[in-house]
């Protein structure tokens, strides 16, 4: 791993200098102002109270002679008072009352450190990079997180400068200068598998919070419709090309690959699977797999929503207004990609002779619901069109 480059941005200023006709030209290419403006006394005749009449700004002082004998490397005050707080590439000792050298990280590249372990920085407020010759870069292990814990290749505890604590070998991510997974410490504060737990979004929709314990591979399922506030569940990352045990171990629940983007398409959640035949034509919930054949949805088959039971992607999990079983208050709708008649045969190939591809709440989220005459318009100001089965 390679150390990154520092750069440095350099600004430059234009001075500008002025010339004026009249002064005192000796040759020595200096050209100086007239110093009284013309027959005016210097001291304005009679006073003889001082020429400058009061005290003078002496200006900042001058701390070269370092008066009041600050340490080598320590920064000094406007005044020349010894600061604690050293230049860069030093730190105040208060028990020395000296500027020490930052220490040096434990490593620098991966070379440094032994096999099935990695160089990375990793900061007193949080957050991995790769090692950049930082003084808080360690050698942490690496590990496998799609198998059981004592299959990971973590110990079962690391002391990370403070102490032995108990570690899950956690996923990473998608990352070009990190590993897959590293051993780092557990957080039981967090949720676990199966826990309650609450995520918030900013206004993008991206989450900014997550109760579960993203160290232990937990993250939280949610439908997200709640909007920047969204209950669910915990549940935890997985492989789908992996041994299907790892979610077993934790429930009833299978690993269902969910496609990240720029990521292993295998990688997703333990949940239950989605119903396979969800937008098709029934007339009882006993012949859908997720178990609802719903009259709102123009006799289609759906499955309930929320908490392990998530929708497929490119499905939309969608409150019904709290109807009752056998429909449920949120159910699982087929998406389509446009809102027109593309899309209306995009909703009908599953099996389903009337569904429509409509934008029903105007936010560009299209499903396959039945026509604006049977599902009436939701979105303000819009209108039905008995046409085309969408609102206007």
């Amino acid at each position: 791993m390679a150390r990154l480059a520092h750069g440095a941005l350099f600004a430059s200023a234009t001075i500008l200098f002025f010339a004026c006709s009249g002064g005192d030209d000796n040759g020595d290419d200096d050209i100086n102002l007239p110093y009284d403006g013309g027959m005016v006394g210097r001291d304005g005749g009679e006073d003889t109270t001082g020429r400058d009449g009061g005290f003078r700004d002496a200006g900042p002082a001058d701390c070269a002679s370092n008066p009041n004998g600050c340490v080598e490397n320590q920064l000094r005050g406007p005044e020349c008072q010894c600061l604690a707080m050293c230049e860069g590439g030093f730190e105040w000792n208060q028990v020395t009352q000296m500027c020490d050298p930052l220490p040096e990280g434990e490593c620098a590249v991966d070379s440094d450190c032994l096999a099935q372990e990695a160089c990375i920085d990793v900061p007193a407020n949080g957050g991995l990079t790769a090692c950049a010759g930082q003084a808080t870069c360690r050698c942490l292990p690496t590990c496998d997180p799609w198998v059981r814990f004592q299959q990971s290749d973590c110990p079962p505890q690391v002391d990370f400068g403070a102490g032995a604590v108990d570690v899950a070998c956690t996923w990473v991510g998608a990352s070009a200068t990190l590993p897959e997974a590293l051993c780092l410490p557990e957080n039981m504060m967090r949720g676990g598998y199966g826990d309650v737990c609450m995520v918030t979004t900013d206004a993008q929709g991206n989450r900014t919070s997550d109760s579960c314990d993203r160290n232990r591979n937990y993250v939280c399922l949610t439908d997200g419709r709640g909007g920047v506030m969204n209950q669910g569940v915990c549940t935890r990352f997985c492989d789908e090309a992996q041994d299907p045990d790892l979610c077993e171990t934790k429930g009833e629940e299978m690993c269902v690959g969910r496609g990240f983007a720029d990521v292993d398409p295998t990688i997703g959640f333990c949940q239950n699977p989605p119903a396979a035949d969800i937008a098709t034509t029934c007339t009882s919930s006993i012949t859908c797999s997720g178990g609802i054949c719903s009259q709102i949805l123009g006799g289609s088959c759906t499955q309930p929503c929320g908490g392990f039971d998530q929708c497929d992607v490119g499905d939309f999990c969608i409150s019904f207004n709290g109807v009752t079983p056998p429909e449920q208050d949120r159910m699982c709708v087929k998406g389509c990609a446009t809102a027109d008649a593309a899309g209306d045969t995009e909703c009908r190939m599953p099996g389903h002779p009337t569904l429509v591809c409509r934008d029903v709440f105007a936010v560009g989220i299209n499903l396959c619901l039945p026509p604006c005459t049977q599902v009436p318009c939701v979105a303000a100001n819009t209108t039905c069109d008995p046409v085309s089965g969408r609102c206007m």
